[in-house]
């Protein structure tokens, strides 16, 4: 039986602002394993991994932009050789060719690629007016 409770709008801008400030704090690391976890473990090959992005573009650029910041700061600066091949062997739940640092880092290159194109495709909103 639904509850007749009315709804309290300041709790609901309270928790979604929590949960922002949970996603802000996440390290880069963590971030981008989050990203392969939600768009990369269960993918439908490259064409549905591609779709997923631009859907997500269209819902929320700014989240895509985040994760696409996280993977570039791992680029800029890697963690250590198996935390990065894990994030693509485990979290991602991709093969990679060769077990090392150069081909995790491929991979990730690819996906910012990928996040880029899928922010390109979005529109831009109409002018106000």
């Amino acid at each position: 039986m639904a509850s007749k409770d009315p709804v309290d709008p300041s709790e609901i801008r309270a928790r979604l602002l929590q949960r922002q400030q949970y996603h802000d704090q996440m390290s880069a690391l963590d971030r981008v394993r989050r990203f392969a976890r939600i768009y990369c473990s269960d993918a439908d090959g490259l064409d549905g991994l591609r779709a997923d992005l631009q859907r997500s573009a269209q819902r929320s650029p700014a989240a895509l932009e985040r994760d696409l910041a996280a993977i570039e700061a791992l680029l800029a600066d890697p963690p250590a050789e198996r935390e990065l091949v894990e994030l693509v062997t485990v979290d991602a739940n991709t093969p990679l060719d060769e077990l090392t640092a150069a081909a995790a880092a491929a991979w990730l290159r690819r996906m910012a690629e990928l996040i880029r194109a899928a922010i390109a495709s979005v529109p831009p909103p109409p002018p106000a007016g």
